[in-house]
């Protein structure tokens, strides 16, 4: 009953605009029955779509990290952000703020929801404040304290949220759940229209697009009376540029800081000064609900999803004025109403006296025969070359006649010129929700087979023109790696063990072509000598008196290297593996696992926190009260930890321990072990710490009560241990 008379008064509001005369009521215009006559044509280039991962629900978008890992992240419209990495979708979600986000579930065709993931620029340098930041466009509940807001309405649907997020350090494939940072909030009169994409430019400002608010008329969709778009003093209908980052974390930016003092707003933007809201790039949209970066440029691709008649996809700079509603593509907008019949006509027409000045025209445009939702995508670039090279691609949600048989546009961005792209042995019966690009510039399809907001129907292809050449580079992959680590810690001798694929155009070797192998940065680095001989029928095997041994056979294209008594202890993850000979130069980024996988010892390595993570625990309760038993991997920053003179205290929720100064023994190199003795004070029966296994025992006997769901930690001097979660007491 409350939404009703919400939704009456809403309408009513918009009523009275339009009764009152604020719609623009434009009689003697000719309608265009069909804006382009001429139907878009195939082109000569095709692609091909390799499915990569299927089953998600709801896609709408896909992004890469740009740390080196290739891992793709899908986005869900629900709220959950899924990683699809070497092929696998991984069990444990990148995010889930399903918790969070409105529900979508009861509405097949809501357009609100998780809508927009971009991951800050210096994502992967530590040594910067964008370190581990990722960023999110989403709606949510309204909250009534929303940084912009609608002038037209008193009630409102949902607030857009941008927010930043961290990812959590000691699972670099999750983000903490408890780092979201409210960035700005926006009043959303309607659940479509939401827009959201976002993107950061080259300059590492964040790029949001806004849509009109789907502000309505008497309950309908268009986006009018109010023409929003064309006012700069709110942000609807718009491209906002800001700079994401907390302000003191940038105290030397010549960017102000913003009214709510959660981020800077750039000086370069056009509204800076004057009239109008400082954080608009560019306005006049209806729904821009995708948009890239032009590569050559620095322009912004941006597609707007049309109204009556024009999908068009615009090539965005500053301060520029699309059009909407005054416009719809490069036609004028007609909205002609009859307060006394209540009937309302909308089309476009190409009359444009009378129109504001500057006003700016698509890029590119088609009318409702070839399609009835714009998707954007990005500028193709191959590794290899292909005609589609330098090309923008892009597509429409079902494509000719409807139904799901969505379609994929290019065009070269000189001639404007639309062709469809023809899919080799596919003819896409799916609804194409979005594109994506991965690190080394691979484009991405996100398709559905469902048109709404559930099920599992979503699929994502790697889409590649056909005429691609075959890849004849130098390459080199790590597939394999293994460390011993030595047991003197304060004199190590370890081993290190490595090996992969390699791809050369050198068809042998020489005595010319030393072989160069380096890990880590010159944390390790060996150069051997190759004479004439060494290298039979394409197979080479040498072994040299530093305890380096080196295997290559460019038949099967593999290679092997070992080498012993090295010290790894400054090796930090993830490494960078090098290897040079004659004309091949190629570098290898190994991403080693920090837990529950066997790669290096987590012990050596420096690139980690202090971790706890526990692989087995359980509680037993008794007269006595409860006991724990815990057993798990452990790693240390302090390398030459002694815990001889050193006090260690457990906790676990309102159980504390201390276990005093010269209670452990030092069995051997770093292996600690305490038992308590017969007789004496406090519960920790007995602790067990290996840092060269990196494992850790703990019993803890006839404790009390233990607190369910606790964090259990280790304070050792000025080292900490944490895991949370670690057993609920029955």
């Amino acid at each position: 009953m409350q939404l009703d008379l919400i939704k009456s008064l809403k309408s009513l509001y918009s009523l009275l605009l339009v009764t009152l005369g604020f719609n623009s009521l434009l009689m003697g215009q000719t309608p265009l029955t069909n804006p382009f006559p001429q139907s878009i044509q195939k082109g000569n280039i095709s692609a091909v779509l390799t499915e990569v991962a299927d089953g998600f629900s709801a896609p709408v978008h896909l992004a890469n990290a740009g740390d080196g890992s290739n891992r793709l992240f899908v986005v869900e419209q629900a709220g959950v952000v899924k990683i699809i990495e070497n092929g696998a979708v991984l069990g444990t979600p990148f995010m889930d703020i399903t918790d969070q986000v409105v529900d979508i579930s009861f509405n097949g065709e809501d357009e609100r929801g998780l809508l927009g993931l971009a991951f800050h620029p210096d994502f992967d340098d530590s040594e910067l404040p964008g370190f581990g930041k990722v960023y999110t466009y989403f709606s949510q509940d309204t909250t009534f304290n929303a940084d912009f807001t609608h002038p037209g309405f008193f009630f409102f649907d949902h607030e857009s949220v941008v927010a930043e997020w961290t990812v959590d350090p000691n699972f670099p494939d999750q983000v903490d759940p408890a780092s979201r940072r409210d960035i700005l909030r926006i009043d959303q009169p309607q659940y479509w229209h939401n827009a959201g994409a976002l993107v950061f430019d080259e300059n590492d400002y964040l790029c949001i697009a806004i849509g009109d608010g789907g502000s309505d008329f008497a309950g309908g969709d268009n986006g009018f009376p109010n023409n929003i778009s064309q006012d700069h003093s709110n942000v609807y209908g718009s491209i906002l540029k800001i700079a994401p980052l907390h302000p003191s974390l940038t105290p030397g930016s010549a960017d102000a800081i913003s009214n709510n003092g959660a981020y800077r707003v750039p000086a370069s933007n056009p509204l800076v000064g004057i009239e109008g809201v400082d954080e608009i790039y560019a306005y006049g949209f209806r729904n821009p609900y995708r948009m890239s970066i032009e590569p050559s440029s620095g322009a912004l691709l941006v597609a707007d999803v049309g109204e009556e008649d024009i999908e068009e996809v615009n090539l965005v700079q500053a301060n520029q004025n699309f059009g909407w509603n005054e416009k719809e593509g490069q036609f004028r907008f007609n909205f002609v109403f009859d307060p006394q019949t209540f009937d309302a006509e909308v089309f476009v027409s190409d009359d444009l006296a009378g129109l504001p000045a500057g006003l700016v025209d698509p890029l590119v445009e088609y009318d409702h025969d070839e399609g009835v939702s714009v998707i954007g995508g990005y500028v193709y670039e191959s590794a290899n070359g292909s005609a589609l090279d330098g090309m923008y691609v892009f597509g429409d949600w079902v494509g000719k006649g409807g139904g799901k048989k969505g379609r994929l546009f290019y065009t070269d961005l000189d001639d404007a010129i639309i062709k469809e792209l023809e899919v080799e042995g596919n003819s896409l019966n799916m609804y194409i929700r979005g594109f994506g690009m991965g690190e080394n510039n691979e484009l991405f399809l996100v398709a559905s087979e469902n048109g709404g907001t559930t099920g599992t129907g979503g699929h994502i292809f790697r889409l590649q023109a056909n005429d691609e050449e075959a890849p004849v580079a130098d390459s080199l992959g790590v597939t394999k790696i293994s460390v011993k680590a030595g047991k003197d810690r304060q004199n190590p001798v370890d081993q290190i063990s490595l090996s992969g694929t390699l791809t050369t155009n050198a068809n042998e070797l020489t005595g010319a072509d030393d072989f160069t192998f380096d890990i880590g940065d010159g944390i390790f680095s060996e150069t051997i000598d190759l004479a004439e001989g060494d290298v039979k029928k394409g197979k080479l095997s040498k072994k040299i008196p530093t305890g380096t041994s080196l295997k290559i056979d460019l038949n099967k294209g593999t290679f092997s290297i070992s080498a012993k008594g090295v010290d790894l202890s400054g090796l930090s993850t993830p490494f960078d593996v090098f290897v040079s000979f004659g004309d091949f130069d190629e570098e290898d980024t190994v991403e080693t696992a920090l837990l529950g996988k066997k790669t290096l010892p987590l012990c050596l390595m420096t690139g980690v926190a202090d971790i706890l993570d526990t692989t087995k625990a359980a509680v037993k309760t008794n007269k006595k009260g409860s006991s724990l038993n815990l057993s798990g991997q452990i790693a240390a920053v302090d390398l030459n930890l002694n815990l001889v003179n050193e006090a260690v205290t457990v906790t676990w929720g309102s159980f504390n321990e201390v276990i005093p100064d010269q209670s452990f023994t030092n069995k051997k190199g770093r292996k600690f072990s305490y038992k308590k003795p017969k007789g004496g004070n406090g519960f920790v029966a007995k602790l067990d710490i290996d840092f060269d296994k990196c494992t850790i025992k703990l019993s803890i006997k006839d404790a009390g009560a233990l607190d369910t769901g606790n964090n259990i930690n280790f304070d050792i001097t000025s080292v900490s241990f944490s895991a949370n979660d670690l057993v609920s007491v029955p």
